[in-house]
């Protein structure tokens, strides 16, 4: 698997489909949590949830495909359950909050979490199955394929897909993009134009081109309400036109940042203070400088770099001087560190690993043969 070195990029240059989203909502949020200037918020239940959802579903079609290669063994009463106790064992593993948590309102816990599951299993799979398969990537199941893209000015947009479907008669790509929610009303519209849909392309763009296949591929959301204990499917078409504005769009968003940089300025949307019935985790410490913000706290189990930074004797020394007598506090479960400890090498594992310039030859490529009319339709030139 292609690995990447991202040891000495600026971290506000390391994008993703959430850290734009953060990027739109509060610029200053989205410094702070980039710069790790302050600490990240904990697993909650609802990022629980919606990842064990996730796994669960990625490892039916795992087992499916892979019963689907032996039909002659396979015993179908046996199988079902077989793949269905699987799922829940890999959904346990990767359960990241007590498993006896429980919220109530949107009933969100780890028993609802397998219930989602099984209905998968038992109303969507074989539908979606019955003219779909699993695809695969040089032998691996396609789910959660990593990519990374090279921007410019040493820019990276990265991101995962969570399975990627093909229909081998259509020569067509699907990909299956897992929501789950606790909202009671859900519309097409909070899916449809969808920066992160687009997005996918970077990869299927690749495959399509070594298999002759299509270059439009499906997004499929599939959206579970927690509350009513339903899936809501929403599937769009997405274009060669629409990955084109989607990499212009990229390049706007680097621009922005570089304005933010260059003025030393990333600005408070204080309307994004409050969201969610929540404060901004950041709130009440976005407003000091970022120089305050460098310091760095320390709690719990820090690494053993940070653990000599925090107590040598400089710092000791600094702590306990009568002229920083504000961080005279310090025990045995929290220190503060004024020097930064020796950065790690940061080495990451892709996919796919895609340059700038590669995207845009690809899109030169497909647009050749496309028109786009008055009305906003495609026409394919024959």
């Amino acid at each position: 698997m292609p690995q990447i070195n991202l040891t000495n990029v600026i971290p506000v240059k390391l994008l993703s489909h959430s850290s734009i989203e953060t990027l739109h909502s509060c610029p200053r949020k989205f410094e702070i949590y980039r710069m790790n200037y302050a600490p990240k918020e904990k697993g909650t239940i609802d990022t629980a949830f919606g990842h064990a959802v996730g796994v669960g579903v990625q490892e039916l079609l795992i087992s499916k495909s892979a019963n689907e290669t032996l039909p002659a063994l396979r015993d179908t009463n046996t199988s079902l359950l077989s793949e269905y106790q699987n799922a829940l064992w890999k959904m346990f593993l990767s359960w990241e909050v007590d498993i006896d948590e429980v919220k109530p309102k949107s009933k969100k816990s780890f028993h609802a979490a397998c219930l989602a599951v099984e209905k998968y299993q038992q109303q969507l799979l074989p539908l979606l199955t019955s003219e779909w398969e699993l695809a695969y990537f040089e032998g691996k199941p396609a789910v959660e394929l990593g990519f990374i893209v090279k921007l410019p000015n040493d820019y990276y947009y990265r991101g995962y897909v969570d399975a990627v479907l093909v229909n081998k008669e259509e020569k067509r790509f699907r990909v299956l993009e897992l929501k789950t929610t606790g909202l009671n009303v859900v519309d097409v519209a909070q899916y449809k134009n969808s920066f992160q849909g687009v997005g996918y392309g970077v990869i299927l763009d690749k495959l399509a081109a070594s298999l002759d296949y299509s270059a439009d591929y499906y997004v499929d959301y599939l959206v579970y309400k927690t509350v009513s204990q339903e899936f809501l499917t929403f599937p769009f078409l997405k274009t060669n036109y629409q990955r084109a504005k989607w990499l212009s769009q990229l390049l706007v968003e680097t621009e922005t940042i570089d304005l933010y940089l260059q003025k030393e300025l990333f600005p408070t949307h204080g309307e994004s203070c409050y969201n969610f019935y929540r404060q901004c985790q950041y709130f009440g410490i976005c407003e000091r400088e970022n120089s305050e913000l460098q310091i760095k706290k320390v709690t719990n189990l820090p690494t053993d770099e940070e653990f000599a930074s925090a107590w040598s004797i400089d710092n000791l020394l600094a702590i306990n001087s009568p002229t920083d007598s504000k961080n005279n506090s310090l025990d045995t479960q929290t220190a503060v560190v004024y020097n930064e400890p020796t950065v790690k090498e940061v080495i990451e594992e892709f996919d796919f690993v895609i340059t700038f310039e590669e995207l845009v030859s690809r899109q030169y490529e497909n647009l050749a043969s496309i028109k786009q009319d008055v009305t906003g339709n495609f026409e394919i030139d024959m």
